[in-house]
């Protein structure tokens, strides 16, 4: 059923307790259009694919803000330009995008992953490289269990860098994955990152994640709220 809000009808299946949600809808090739993403509070990352062409997926992060986006499936540089969020913040209510063809093409049908910033349970920030092995630490505020890096400076591809303590129980975070690549899991010290009791600590050398004066963004979900976690 159509929700009503935005310009254009969406259909969303959303758990704001969580800070989730999945939105689908039909695009109209209308700019500017504003779609419904059901958080109630201010998505703090989106990621939207066309379901019937082969297009890139599009990702607004926060920290990036509206004027700017990447692709997620591949380690292209950030892009700074209107036509995918037009320049427009998203609210509590809705996202706003133009007729850009990876998110808005007539008839088109399309699909948005959709997540807010919970306290204890999700962070969604960015951080200065150094390029040192006695890298930066990023406070989150819990233990991630989940984490997912990608290099954000203008002039430089990086990969989606994944870590989780399932592959990685003993917390090196040198196995990682890429979110862009079909390659397997490897290991890899240089691109190494420490989950601790409040966030995550890298020890890389390595301009993938770490790279002196360069910017990154991250998405990390929890193992457990702050007060349950176990110091590391």
């Amino acid at each position: 059923s159509s929700t009503g809000i935005g310009s254009l009808d969406s259909t969303y299946r959303a758990n704001a307790d969580a800070g989730f949600s999945i939105v689908t809808y039909t695009g109209n090739n209308t700019n500017p259009t504003t779609v419904a993403h059901g958080l109630n509070a201010k998505p703090a990352m989106i990621w939207v694919k066309d379901r019937e062409q082969v297009k890139d997926w599009v990702v607004y992060h926060k920290e990036l803000g509206a004027t700017k986006f990447m692709y997620l499936n591949t380690d292209s540089d950030v892009s700074t330009v209107a036509y995918a969020w037009n320049d427009t913040e998203p609210d509590s209510n809705v996202w706003t995008m133009q007729d850009f063809s990876n998110m808005n093409s007539n008839a088109i049908d399309y699909v948005a992953y959709c997540w807010s910033e919970v306290d204890g349970y999700s962070k969604f920030g960015s951080y200065p490289g150094n390029g040192s092995a006695a890298g930066p630490f990023i406070y989150c505020g819990f233990t991630p269990r989940w984490l997912m890096l990608k290099q954000a400076h203008s002039g430089y591809n990086g990969s989606w860098v994944i870590y989780d303590t399932a592959r990685t129980p003993t917390n090196s975070g040198e196995n990682w994955l890429y979110a862009n690549s079909t390659a397997s899991e490897a290991a890899a010290a240089t691109y190494a990152a420490t989950v601790t009791s409040n966030g995550f600590k890298m020890r890389s050398t390595s301009a993938e994640n770490n790279g002196s004066g360069r910017n990154y963004i991250f998405a990390a979900f929890a193992e457990s709220p702050l007060k349950y976690a176990n110091a590391r």
